[in-house]
């Protein structure tokens, strides 16, 4: 250190060891000894003792991000984006580290929520970021899902999965926080088991954590966080069986939906939607008694008995309606999609496919030319797909001397013709790897030609990409093969053999077309039995997704129906309520002279006392406008409006634009309107200016609420601009609370507004 004349912060210097006679001979050399620490973000932990520091330090600064996000004019889709690429990876950043508490993760969960302003009376966090968005969106589900990826990224599998095997047969034999038993923690979470060999199981069955695909890793863990979800929320009777509704369906409805009833059917499926058999419980003198009929209220009389929304039920098949007082609660009354029943046997069959073992083809000392191809049935029903791949030899000497000679189903839970296509290349790779001459692959698929040639270039297959397990595959296939001895091309597909121009053109299209062939024929090497059952799962697929669209649609008018009817009542009443109280004749006093009083410049400085009594006479001393009640976020709102930045108090008093990078340093918004109206109304008590000051509603397009307010007589013209001001970024107005405004920004100078002429009296 001495010798390149470094210097380091003794501040920031530490020393570390495993052992602890290693920290005892460092701290008997003068060294500062940690446990642990933060080293490039993450919480890195030096002994058996488990600490978290680092990690519910970030979790807690996200506290000042939820307001900024709530009070954001962008869409509830952009917001759901912001969270997912920049919430979570800021909060959670390396969270594979080390665990957190339930209670930790669970704060932000609902700071989420309020950021996505859907924290009505009723809603449930974990339905909403769980189950109605896609389960990234939860917090917790992003842990376990990130946890997964650091460890297939940076771990050995065969000393991870070892690991995981001790801990689960003898919980002392590795450190208990240690990376693994974090894994571990998180996959248990899920009810995944560790077996004896490493691998885990699931209700599907076994799967390697390292081996398959990330793509069927999320999916295996979504079908076992909605048990989650459906446990935390097995206490509400509507959600009884929530874990037997169909989540993806139900986004599948989300997304054909406006924007406006999107967040009608929100309500629904999040338990926002209250009837009055629920406002009686919070309501004092509250009925039960359904507002429009004589009956007992309830989302199922609501929405299925009162003959008030009839013709909202109008054209629903009649055997749906036969159907509905035996369908769940948290269909009928929550708007769930239905899952098949044969779901679950549907993927345990898919995970059951074996691959056969591969022959390869004798060298044959010359040029070899393979076609392969995928195929897959019911492409636009993800739950019913079915993909099959076939590999052709091609005879370059004849276009008709083309023959099958591998082909079969597709095994994974994952089922679509690009899989099978990477599948078919791997098998046609391990078919020639005894061939010494140059071998020639053909395929119509335009990204496998892409990825492969990366591959033949050198690239290396990324442990959490897309299709990583079948490219894994290929990429060691490929190491059977001399540099430059394979070569990919790509062919047209669908191709008419009348239309080809030339015999190259002639023999692409036909052996193509044969290897299209080939793919669709293997489609039905399958036993008769799942074939029997394939129909019953297509039947049972198609009779749910037509049982819960009616059945969403119907939730989804009535919805319509019971906002149209009640705009007009509540526009009423915000009318009524919204109208601040009258100024008394006597609340406005005449300005004296102005002059600078000397007591509030002792504790306030002089330039921010003549700066804000400037202001305040300059709009008020010749004022003709009427006196009104004027909110004090509308005055610090209008003094920045005019050019200049409230006084700040960071140790001392002082002009805010004489703090340097103060909109850097995210004062919350209702701090520096605080430090405004302190130091405005001790300034008007020193000079002897009487004001009358009142808790009530402002005048005011922007604020719904009580807040401290001023009867000035003050320009309309600023008044109207500062509530365009609020407006723009609180779009829905400011109602109850005044928290909605604790992220507004510093507001510019307005050409509308007069630039404050400092009295120099």
């Amino acid at each position: 250190m001495h010798a390149v004349d470094l210097q380091l912060d003794d501040k920031k210097t530490y020393a570390w060891s495993l052992t602890a006679e290693g920290r005892q001979a460092l701290r008997r050399g003068g060294f500062r000894v940690v446990l642990a620490a933060k080293n490039l973000g993450a919480h890195v932990q030096m002994s058996r003792k488990h600490t978290n520091f680092s990690l519910v330090d970030r979790i807690s600064g996200m506290a000042a991000i939820w307001p900024r996000l709530r009070i954001s004019a962008c869409k509830y889709r952009l917001k759901i984006r912001a969270i997912l690429v920049a919430a979570w990876p800021r909060a959670l950043h390396a969270v594979a580290s080390t665990l957190v508490g339930d209670a930790v993760i669970h704060s932000l969960r609902t700071g989420a929520l309020k950021g996505l302003g859907a924290d009505g009376s009723g809603c449930n966090a974990w339905v909403q970021l769980g189950l109605v968005e896609h389960p990234l969106v939860d917090p917790g589900f992003w842990s376990i899902i990130h946890t997964i990826r650091c460890a297939r990224d940076c771990g050995d599998p065969v000393q991870v999965q070892a690991a995981m095997v001790k801990l689960t047969q003898s919980p002392d034999a590795v450190p208990a926080n240690s990376i693994t038993s974090t894994l571990l923690s998180r996959l248990q979470m899920l009810a995944w088991h560790v077996m004896g060999n490493g691998l885990i199981h699931d209700q599907f069955g076994e799967f390697s954590l390292f081996e398959a695909c990330m793509s069927e890793l999320v999916l295996r863990a979504q079908w076992a966080w909605q048990k989650v979800v459906a446990e935390q929320v097995a206490h509400r009777p509507g959600f009884r069986d929530l874990q037997f509704v169909d989540a993806a369906d139900t986004r599948v409805f989300l997304k054909m939906l406006a924007v406006e009833d999107l967040e009608l059917f929100h309500k629904c499926l999040n338990g926002t939607h209250i009837t009055q058999d629920g406002k009686a419980y919070c309501q004092e003198g509250g009925s039960s008694q359904c507002p429009y009929c004589d009956c007992t209220d309830s989302r199922f009389h609501r929405f299925w008995v009162c003959e008030r929304f009839q013709a909202e039920r109008e054209g629903l098949p009649s055997d749906v309606v036969a159907l509905i007082p035996s369908l769940p609660d948290v269909v009928t009354g929550y708007g769930w999609s239905l899952r098949p029943y044969t779901s679950l046997e549907w993927y345990s069959y898919l995970c059951d496919i074996c691959v056969p073992s591969v022959n390869p083809m004798l060298d044959m000392y010359q040029e070899v030319h393979l076609f392969t191809d995928g195929s897959c049935l019911n492409p636009e029903v993800p739950i019913c797909r079915l993909a099959a791949w076939a590999v052709v030899f091609a005879d370059f000497e004849g276009p008709f001397a083309g023959s099958v000679i591998d082909s079969g189903p597709l095994p994974g839970m994952l089922q679509n013709s690009y899989r099978a296509e990477i599948f078919a290349v791997w098998r046609a790779l391990s078919i020639l790897r005894l061939q010494s001459g140059r071998v020639f692959l053909w395929t119509d698929c335009g990204a496998v030609v892409t990825r492969l040639r990366r591959l033949l270039q050198g690239g290396e297959p990324k442990p959490n990409g897309a299709h990583s397990d079948l490219w894994f595959l290929v990429g060691e296939a490929l190491q059977d093969f001399a540099p430059g001895q394979v070569e990919i091309r790509k062919v047209a597909a669908h191709q008419q053999v009348a239309n080809a121009v030339s015999p190259a053109e002639d023999w692409c299209t036909v052996h193509n077309t044969f290897a299209d062939h080939a793919a669709n024929l293997a489609q039905w090497r399958r036993s008769e039995e799942f074939w029997t059952f394939f129909d019953k799962h297509v039947k049972a697929t198609r009779a749910c997704t037509r049982i819960s669209r009616a059945v969403q649609q119907v939730l989804l008018r009535i919805s319509r129906a019971v906002v149209r009817e009640n705009e007009g009542q509540e526009g009423d009443e915000r009318t009524e309520v919204c109208v601040p109280p009258e100024v008394p004749d006597d609340a406005w006093s005449p300005l004296v002279a102005l002059h600078v009083p000397v007591t509030a410049v002792r504790w306030y400085g002089d330039e921010v006392v003549r700066l804000l009594l400037s202001w305040y006479w300059q709009a008020t001393f010749a004022s003709n406008a009427p006196v009104i009640w004027m909110s004090q976020f509308h005055l610090y709102i209008d003094f920045m409006m005019s050019g200049e930045h409230g006084p700040t108090k960071l140790g001392i008093w002082r002009a805010g634009h004489r703090t340097p990078h103060l909109d850097l340093l995210t004062v919350p918004f209702q701090t520096r309107c605080r430090w405004f109206c302190r130091v405005l109304k001790e300034c008007l008590k020193h000079h002897g200016q009487a004001f009358t000051y009142r808790y009530c509603r402002p005048h005011s397009r922007s604020l719904f609420l009580h807040t401290g307010c001023i009867a000035v007589p003050w320009d309309p013209v600023r008044v109207n601009a500062v509530d365009e001001w609020i407006l723009s970024f609180c779009p829905n107005v400011v109602q109850r609370s005044s928290r909605a405004v604790d992220g507004l920004p510093f507001a510019s100078k307005d050409c509308r507004f007069p630039e404050v002429l400092v009295s120099t009296v």
